[in-house]
């Protein structure tokens, strides 16, 4: 992992680290896209049945996306994932609607969509949902 940022908190009355940064290596993407399937499985977001490596990805994590992570002792807790393709997921696939005068002005080149915003649970400690917004903020 390409370490971007770190924080340390107290979880579960212990000193921990929490580092973001850029999966760097095959076996951080696959154990990001693992927990995309563990948390997207579990809430039903998504069918089991179309993934049979148990790894949630799809066209946009191929050449059309930026990934970050965050992890504490050594396993992935949290992930994301900025889409740049000339046309967003959320234009091209989900949503009708009149684009906005100040947004036909940014070019597509500067344009991108946040996806895949995930946090696990850690150790079973619900406080850890509040990241969410720090990995947003930490990962960009």
């Amino acid at each position: 992992m390409r370490i971007l940022k770190e924080i340390q908190l107290k979880l579960n009355n212990k000193d921990k680290i929490i580092f973001f940064g850029i999966p760097d290596n095959q076996q951080e993407m696959d154990e990001m896209h693992k927990l995309r399937y563990k948390v997207y499985s579990e809430r039903n977001y998504i069918d089991k049945n179309c993934f049979k490596d148990e790894k949630e990805k799809d066209e946009y994590d191929e050449n059309k996306s930026y990934h970050f992570i965050a992890k504490i002792d050594d396993r992935i807790i949290g992930t994301a994932r900025l889409i740049t393709d000339h046309y967003l997921p959320t234009e091209k696939d989900c949503f009708k609607f009149n684009e906005p005068k100040k947004l036909k002005k940014v070019p597509r080149e500067n344009r991108a969509e946040i996806s895949r915003l995930i946090v696990d649970k850690y150790d079973n400690d619900k406080n850890i949902y509040i990241f969410r917004v720090i990995l947003l903020c930490s990962a960009l």
